[in-house]
């Protein structure tokens, strides 16, 4: 026996986001009155909850809502609910009273004809998607302006994407990883008209504080995680139910607010645009000049060492760097030194300007920047997306061929009056 139930919300749950053009209007699985999903869900379930005593478990996981109750609407026709569903006895409270023993029926992927019913859903989500992706990256006549600046780029929307993170360093994630971009970037304008920071969400009083705000602010040069909007527009959430493209952003430094009363007007000063180098206060404008500068005053040849490394490790790698240098310890034996020309002597005496274990440095802590404007995590690329997004495609490839035949199916289900 369960304890008092109280009525379901579902307030704080993502909605099922539909995958194709469909009606609008969907009828109740169990009776004539209908809803519009879309403006409506809450109200359905709790329809569904209040007459029917029916709950659908895990309806933020369902690819189509519209498409899930209108197979089970042809398939519960003229048949009991205990045919097909869970029954428990529950204790109910309702206007302030408790109803004790009431019958109630939950449908879910516990029943076998359920299960599948969600999986070829979610199959089919998957292919439309995918679809979508392929025709985006294969249209070679994409042409926009810059989010930005006066720049209008043509080609791809890779190349537009890729001119965003290089020269504004707005990382929004591999182009491979992504769907819908041109919704996404209109999006995107929407935010930067109104002047509000894509990550925080802030609106400021000009596009010159808005700038500067996340110029400064780096982790600002990216969109809100928190936010689920975006959610239709990365390809990991059409992969499998409950996976989120967030999950793939590794820790944040921050969570996407900002304080209401801060006054970011006086942010307008230049403080220079320059890399600094890892070991020492050397700083050039460009990526070239700083890691010429590490090969040949430190003997550090950065590009080669961590040609085997991904981006994350890159970023833990030359936080801990940094905060070695930072507390004037050896990054490799930890030695302490009294200044920082005497740690760079002790480095190079010793042999120890090289990479340093991984023991040291893959540690979650150095996610986080030592230094809140270090230009140089802004230039990390890395080597390994390529060989990554290939396997990955296979995967989803061979993923595809395994459930054709659930997926035919369910095209076959759905088609029936």
């Amino acid at each position: 026996m369960f304890g008092p139930l109280s009525f379901p919300s579902y307030e704080n749950d993502l909605k099922c986001v539909p995958y194709e053009s469909a009606p609008v209007v969907t009828t109740c699985c169990l009776c004539e009155r209908k809803f519009n999903l879309e403006l409506q869900q809450d109200e359905f379930l709790q329809h569904t909850f209040d007459i029917h005593r029916l709950v659908i478990a895990d309806v933020p996981l369902i690819a189509s809502l519209e498409k899930y109750i209108s197979y089970w609407r042809v398939r519960l026709k003229g048949k009991s609910l205990k045919e097909f569903c869970s029954t428990v006895l529950v204790d109910v409270e309702k206007d302030n009273e408790i109803l004790k023993n009431q019958e109630y029926f939950l449908l879910s992927d516990v029943l076998p004809e359920d299960r599948q019913l969600r999986k070829g859903l979610q199959q089919q989500r998957l292919e439309w998607a995918l679809e979508q992706q392929k025709s985006e990256r294969e249209d070679r006549n994409f042409s926009r302006g810059c989010l930005f600046c006066l720049a209008h780029i043509t080609g791809t929307r890779a190349q537009y994407l890729d001119h965003l993170a290089e020269q504004h360093n707005l990382q929004l994630g591999h182009p491979h990883n992504l769907v819908f971009v041109d919704q996404l970037i209109d999006k995107l304008q929407e935010k930067i008209t109104r002047l509000q920071c894509l990550y925080c969400e802030k609106v400021f009083k000009d596009r010159v504080v808005l700038k500067e705000h996340m110029r400064k602010k780096l982790w600002h040069k990216r969109i809100n995680p928190e936010n689920k909007e975006y959610d239709r527009f990365y390809i990991v959430n059409y992969l499998e139910p409950g996976k989120t493209w967030k999950e793939q952003q590794g820790p944040e430094r921050e969570t996407a607010t900002c304080d209401e009363d801060t006054d970011w007007s006086d942010w307008t000063e230049e403080t220079g645009d320059s890399i600094v180098c890892l070991l020492c206060p050397h700083s050039g404008t460009n990526w070239e000049d700083v890691t010429s500068h590490l090969a040949s005053e430190h003997n550090f040849n950065y590009e080669e060492l961590t040609a085997d490394l991904d981006f994350y490790q890159q970023v833990k790698l030359v936080n801990y760097i940094r905060r070695q240098v930072y507390k004037k310890s050896c990054i490799i034996c930890d030695e302490k030194c009294d200044t920082n020309d005497d740690l760079l002597a002790h480095m190079k005496t010793a042999g120890h300007l090289t990479m340093p274990h991984c023991m040291m440095w893959d540690q979650p802590e150095y996610y986080f920047p030592t230094y809140e404007n270090d230009l140089f995590l802004c230039q990390i690329e890395d080597s390994k997306s390529s060989e990554e997004e290939e396997i990955k495609e296979k995967m989803v490839s061979l993923h595809l061929s395994e459930n054709k035949e659930i997926i035919e199916k369910f095209k076959k289900i759905l088609s029936e009056p």
